[in-house]
């Protein structure tokens, strides 16, 4: 475009001065200009500062007229210089010289793609090409908020090397701030403007959307789509007229890309590509199609190809109170793509810890051992949703396939559905007609009893504390209220029931009772729905340790989901209490797999490692567990205590607690190194922990003793029998209340038969002691029986009855135990076997 200007040198038409070769700029020196048009006037020059070669662009004054002006144009300015990518030319800087604003961004050398078009017809795979970079470069633009309202093929170079350069962002107008155009006017070049724009309206990035589509049509064609004789008639055209179609100026173009153009070019808003993300996956489905000659995209063969993870939509309502909305929907499209068992679904437990993350998808993918991931945003405004998911390959970077749902509420269970169906075909997995029929089930007709459900399962993921699980029953019971045909539902109230029994919350028959009511309910809507079958095995697991029932519940759910990692971990748990442990490590190995980030699953491994005395395989879990969350306190715990295990010291062992302590403070530490104390002879030491340690720590369901009992055990090390027995007497009593409170707990029955040693009280120790056996034999539990066993030879041990203490150690150390020989060396309850022929032969076996 030719400038007009008068014998000073002023442009009349912009109101700006001509710069001559070799002026003087700040500290640019003018090369040449290069071109000028409706948005200012661009110069080559010299950055005689960091001696590069730099573009200069000039606005125009009269756009620039006021304080007011100025300030909006460097809010915009700036925001563009934020920006850095391969397809954006880069913002240097902006700078005002005599009221006379310009920008310094990157000189690219090459053809503007107006020039290239004029020269010679693009093929359709340089087009497609040289789309596919612009779209790149908007998307990166579009994901930090900024427009760039200008794009068209005079706004596009590209390089000798093929690298496709947008310029121009120095005057994107980001999403927020003050317009830089008054009502009424616009900026832009007119035949590229989308209808919003060209009628004054506001505008985002879909108009962008809108401008790339023209440009596109362009490069197909060789035409521009709307046109007219006049400014008025071009706007007419843009609002109101359709396109010719592709076939009208070029032959054989393929069917997809007048989808895309057309898509790109709709003149309704929420029909429209929503984001460029879209139109890069399109690209990519399509370019898979073109045969040599057109686009090649080349299809890569990796192992774990059909493999994704979900990682937490970002929720983008204006309530953020929304977040348990946004984080539900991430999970029920996780609960979605476990239904297609041709795809590796990484598990909730570990995409939920990128919430918020700054790792790039290449990192995040890398850690879950995954090709591909979803990432998403929710908005949720009265009865309107709008879902944004875009699938993006995890290695490369590169959009795979995008979609934008701009739907009612009511719509939500569709959305879900064909986000999992969409994913399916974009990553060539295979969706039986069952499994298309599932994903296509809704949850339930009613909103308000999902949006309950919703909170609930908020609060069953949040913790396992009392509360946060009795909240989370009171949700779920308000979603069946309000639809009483809510399988799901009715489901999770029977799961949370099951949690307090199991937890010792309440070991009532009445809380059996309404987990046994909610699970009926949900068995008759929906026998054959995983998650249903799922609590119905947690019902026979934790109340009646029925473990052949729950086994085969639970495999019922894997079969219909093999992909989700707590169905293979629930088999494994079952496995271990029936003695299959080899089983256990590969079905606990498989569920790792699925979800990788567990700290629970990684040490339920190590655990499971420890069982069986393979120490170095359980203490590098542990420390797996240990590095996925450094603080959680049991890790620790678990990597000490193999420590001793497998050496007989508490040195290691104590380092790892030192070295937990700094991360976490816990009284389960300083409950376990009351133990590590008593095993060194530090009694004082022992005493002095014990007194900081709050009692409800010792009554947790794991490891109980009461600290009357542990005072007792230290006093009677110490040698002060009376001061012993005292304690023990009041531990008694404890256990007695106890015992009473919960008849059918093993473990009250099993501490209440050690104090009856203690007291020497041979025959009701040994009948306790024997009664925690008959709850829990070894051969009803491989896993916790034997505990109960070791319990026994330690009252045996205590009355003086050492071969029948010895029977039992002996077989405790042939199967998987928590019996070691580590643990034998160090603890003082077994100091009356240490000259026993049989205990030493025990310990030199296994030093």
């Amino acid at each position: 475009m030719s400038s007009e200007s008068d014998d000073n040198g002023l442009d009349k038409t912009q109101s700006f001065r001509i710069l001559a070769q070799g002026t003087v700029i700040s500290h640019y020196k003018i090369i040449e200009k290069i071109g000028s048009g409706g948005m200012g006037v661009v110069y080559k020059a010299k950055d005689t500062r960091l001696e590069r070669t730099v573009a200069l662009k000039f606005l125009p004054s009269h756009l620039l007229c006021d304080v007011e002006a100025k300030t909006r144009f460097e809010h915009e300015a700036k925001a563009a210089s934020a920006l850095n990518h391969t397809n954006i030319a880069t913002i240097y800087d902006i700078d005002k010289v005599e009221d006379q604003c310009f920008i310094s961004m990157e000189y690219v050398e090459g053809k503007t793609l107006k020039e290239l078009i004029r020269e010679r017809t693009l093929s359709v795979k340089e087009a497609l090409d040289i789309a596919l970079q612009m779209a790149e470069g908007l998307n990166a633009a579009h994901k930090k908020d900024i427009v760039h309202r200008d794009i068209k093929s005079d706004n596009i170079i590209l390089t000798d090397e093929g690298v496709v350069k947008i310029m121009d962002f120095g005057l994107a107008k980001l999403k927020g701030v003050t317009k830089l155009t008054k009502t009424g006017t616009t900026l832009g070049t007119i035949q590229y403007m989308s209808p919003e724009q060209a009628q004054g309206m506001e505008v985002d990035q879909r108009s962008d959307i809108f401008s790339f589509g023209v440009v596109l049509y362009e490069m197909i064609t060789g035409q521009l789509p709307f046109k007219g004789e006049h400014e008025a008639a071009v706007i007419y055209s843009i609002v109101n007229e359709t396109p010719e179609p592709l076939a009208r100026y070029k032959a054989n173009v393929p069917e997809g890309l007048q989808r895309i153009i057309d898509k790109a070019l709709e003149k309704d808003l929420s029909t429209r590509y929503q984001i460029a993300a879209e139109i890069i996956a399109d690209f990519k489905r399509f370019g898979q199609k073109i045969r040599p000659g057109g686009l090649i995209v080349t299809e890569k063969k990796r192992i774990g190809e059909k493999s994704i993870a979900v990682i937490p939509f970002i929720n983008l309502s204006e309530d953020k109170a929304n977040e348990y909305f946004s984080d539900g929907i991430t999970e029920d499209i996780i609960t979605q793509l476990f239904k297609i068992g041709d795809l590796k679904v990484i598990s909730r437990t570990s995409a939920m810890l990128y919430k918020g993350s700054k790792k790039s998808l290449r990192e995040i993918g890398k850690e879950l051992g995954v090709a591909t991931i979803l990432e998403g945003s929710v908005r949720r405004a009265g009865n309107r949703v709008r879902i944004v998911g875009q699938l993006v390959d995890a290695e490369t970077d590169e959009h795979i396939w995008a979609e934008t749902y701009d739907r009612d509420l009511s719509d939500i269970f569709a959305i879900q559905s064909d986000v999992a169906q969409q994913i399916a075909r974009a990553l060539k997995a295979t969706l039986s007609p069952e499994e298309k029929q599932r994903i296509e089930q809704k949850l339930t007709d009613n909103l308000e009893a999902y949006d309950y459900f919703l909170q609930g399962r908020e609060y069953r993921f949040r913790s396992t504390e009392k509360n946060d699980v009795e909240i989370a029953i009171e949700l779920y019971e308000k979603a069946v209220s309000v639809d009483p045909n809510f399988a799901e539902a009715y489901a999770s109230i029977a799961l949370q029931h099951c949690m307090m029994y199991w937890l010792g919350y309440d070991r009532s028959p009445e809380r059996l009772g309404r987990a046994k009511e909610a699970i009926d309910k949900a068995l008759n809507l929906k026998p054959d729905e995983p998650v249903v079958r799922e609590a119905n095995g947690y019902y026979y697991y934790h109340g009646f340790r029925d473990y052949a029932r729950a086994l085969d519940e639970f495999s019922f759910a894997r079969r219909k989901e093999p992909g989700n990692a707590w169905y293979n971990a629930n088999i494994a748990f079952i496995q271990r209490r029936l003695g299959k442990f080899e089983d256990a490590l590969q079905n606990l190995k498989i569920a790792f797999q699925y979800d990788p980030r567990s700290n629970i699953l990684a040490s339920e491994v190590g655990g499971t490692y420890m069982a069986v005395r393979m120490y170095t395989e359980a203490e590098g879990y542990y420390e797996r567990a240990i590095a996925l969350a450094p603080d959680v306190t049991s890790n620790y715990i678990y990597k000490a205590l193999t420590s001793i295990y497998k050496t007989g010291s508490t040195e290691s062992a104590r380092q790892v607690l030192h070295r937990a302590s700094k991360r976490v403070s816990s009284d389960d530490l300083i409950w376990y190194l009351v133990y590590f104390d008593i095993y060194d002879g530090h009694y004082q030491d022992a005493f002095d922990r014990l007194a900081s340690i709050q009692e409800e720590v010792c009554e947790r369901l794991i490891d109980y003793t009461p600290k009357e009992a542990i005072r007792g055990l230290i006093y009677e090390l110490i040698g002060q029998p009376d001061q012993a027995r005292a304690h023990y007497i009041k531990a008694r009593t404890l256990l007695e209340k106890k015992v009473h409170e919960w008849s059918d707990d093993a473990r009250i029955h099993a501490e209440l038969g050690k104090v009856y040693a203690r007291l020497g009280l041979r025959n009701e120790a040994i009948r306790e002691g024997q009664t925690a056996v008959d709850l829990i034999p070894v051969s009803r539990d491989a896993m916790i029986g034997p505990a109960y066993l070791a319990d026994l030879a330690e009252i045996y041990t205590i009355v003086g009855d050492f071969d029948a203490a010895m029977d039992k150690l002996e077989y405790l150390l042939e199967i998987p135990s928590g019996v070691h020989i580590g643990e034998l060396k160090v603890n003082p309850v077994w100091d009356p076997l240490r000259d026993h022929p049989r205990f030493q032969k025990l310990l030199e076996g296994g030093a």
